[in-house]
């Protein structure tokens, strides 16, 4: 066997792994998402599960807690329209490759704040004892790897009931 054949080897193990954990977090984020809609009573919970769509999800337990405090926000929809413009940018051809480079960062980095935002105010309210689990979905968002580790934190907080429902 020589050296290719085992670097090539090494790389479909890789491949395959990182293929793996990223199945493994979009089950526990669309899992945790669609109990978080389902303990609110909010409709079209299915959508935890359409991965682009997810992000309505999201955006609409924030906005439900909001609601709940007396606060309007209307993440739900800043939240699908970024992830739209995100998409878009990708695939539109016309655009130099320069500033399609920053759109997209710009876009997914703005998409990644308000996520993060999302999610810790829905932490508080699942689970307002542990900040570990924001703590912790912060520091492994960034890590692509190991990016099960937030959807994992978010999971297990969706079995616990709001605090102020």
């Amino acid at each position: 066997m020589s050296s290719s054949d085992i670097v090539f080897a090494l790389f479909v193990v890789l491949g395959f792994a990182v293929f793996a954990m990223s199945i493994l977090q979009y089950t526990f984020f669309s899992l945790a998402f669609y109990r978080f809609m389902k303990s609110r009573n909010l409709k079209k919970a299915f959508l935890a599960w359409i991965p682009f769509a997810s992000y309505y999800a999201v955006g609409r337990v924030y906005d439900d807690i909001n609601e709940k405090q007396g606060k309007q926000t209307n993440f739900s929809t800043i939240l699908d329209r970024l992830c739209f413009c995100l998409i878009l940018a990708m695939f539109i051809p016309v655009i130099p490759l320069p500033f399609k480079v920053f759109i997209i960062l710009s876009l997914y980095s703005s998409l990644v704040y308000k996520e993060l935002k999302c999610y810790e105010l829905i932490l508080k309210e699942y689970t307002p004892n542990n900040s570990n689990y924001f703590l912790l979905t912060k520091i492994f968002m960034i890590v692509p790897i190991i990016s099960f580790i937030p959807s994992l934190c978010l999971l297990k907080a969706s079995k616990n009931q709001p605090v102020c429902n």
